[in-house]
């Protein structure tokens, strides 16, 4: 079946907005960025509304003459702030004229759940991307009961939404997320030559940002455990941005480990950077469905990490062998040291994940299903303040 042209979608026209907890580039941005894109080429007017930090994803609407613009708010915080900040963004959503929101993370969820009505819309869709922001707060849970629709992108959150938030009804939906790896930029070479990283050595690379519930501090001392002046030369890269930066540098230094490691910034050709690499890793605290993993996957890596529900439910079964139980430096090690040290099981498990990725993960159906979502929310009769 052919597929509708913009002209004749059932979307043409049907105003769309996304609200973002940040304009940085995370696996959620990266998520809300591809729903967005597919709304606007089935003829949907979309825009992005970001709650703190500019940052590349506002570059990326510019590119893709997609509307973006910053509103400030934030949760937790006062009853007068969070009145003012509500205001704010019923304010900057009605000059939009969504007929849906869409909104992803806690502060958009939150924000989001409690101004879509008060700016005139449908309805708003609450998508869960994390298991550790929410704190149960009376006003989240008003916020979660007033959208009219949430979606998670693993089914280990389910759980977590109905002990933070309380049931729902209509019941949340799981969709998985799309990934998708673009062309590389730089190929392997020009990519080791740009971080300083010789030919032969093996290279262990986590791409995620600097935020307390990442795990680097477990991750560090691990890899200080390797040895990392041992032959062959083993570099960790860490590719991301963000306010525990800092701090994670001081740790390498303190551990005498900072020679061994290269900080990339974020990084745009995140398919270059995985090819530079020989395994990914995610030391963590607790993950929603982390797409540098399934990222990582899709390139064909094998995946060293920590025991959570999130990698469980996102890796084959095989490659959980090289799952660490939480905060436990000397097994992390471990891993590390098997994938790094044995090409033949780095290559089947790296070979599982891509076939997992391809199966699991389709952005075709990622994109469908939210089609599917919009369309069914705007058939909805118009909300009122």
């Amino acid at each position: 079946m052919s597929r509708a042209t913009p002209q004749t979608s059932a979307l043409a026209g049907r105003r769309v907005a996304f609200v973002l907890g940040t304009l940085d580039v995370g696996g959620a941005e990266r998520q809300a960025m591809l729903a967005a894109r597919h709304l606007r080429d089935r003829g949907a007017v979309v825009s992005v509304l970001g709650l703190s930090r500019p940052g590349a994803v506002l570059h990326a609407c510019r590119d893709d003459s997609i509307s973006c613009d910053l509103v400030r708010f934030r949760w937790p915080c006062r009853k007068s702030s969070l009145l003012r900040g509500v205001a704010r963004l019923a304010l900057a959503l009605r000059r939009r004229r969504p007929e849906l929101v869409m909104a992803y993370t806690t502060w958009a969820n939150v924000g989001a759940g409690l101004a879509w009505r008060l700016a005139g819309s449908r309805g708003c869709v609450w998508h869960q991307r994390d298991v550790y922001a929410l704190t149960g707060h009376r006003v989240e849970r008003w916020a979660y009961r007033r959208c009219t629709a949430a979606v998670v992108n693993g089914a280990h959150q389910l759980a977590y939404l109905e002990r933070s938030l309380g049931p729902r009804r209509p019941a949340p939906t799981v969709f998985p997320n799309g990934v998708t790896l673009p062309p590389a930029r730089a190929d392997r070479a020009t990519w080791r030559r740009r971080l300083g990283i010789p030919d032969a050595a093996r290279v262990a690379c986590m791409v995620a940002n600097f935020r307390p519930e990442k795990d680097f501090v477990s991750l560090l001392r691990a890899w200080q455990r390797l040895g990392a002046g041992a032959a062959p030369a083993r570099v960790l890269v860490l590719a991301g941005a963000g306010e525990d930066e800092g701090r994670v540098r001081d740790l390498a230094t303190a551990l005498g480990i900072a020679d061994s490691l290269r900080f990339a910034g974020q990084v745009e050709d995140i398919t270059g950077l995985l090819q530079a690499a020989d395994v990914s890793v995610l030391s963590t605290h607790g993950e929603g469905m982390p797409n540098a993993v399934l990222e990582a996957m899709a390139a064909g890596l094998p995946v060293v990490g920590t025991d959570v529900a999130a990698l469980r439910e996102a890796l084959p079964a095989c490659s959980h062998a090289l799952l660490a139980p939480p905060e436990t430096v000397d097994a992390l090690a471990a891993s590390l040291d098997r994938a790094l040290t044995d090409p033949q099981l780095a290559r089947r498990l790296g070979d599982a994940n891509r076939t997992e990725a391809q199966r699991r993960y389709s952005v075709a159906e990622y994109c469908a299903s939210t089609e599917r979502l919009v369309c069914a929310q705007l058939q909805q009769r118009p909300a009122h303040a």
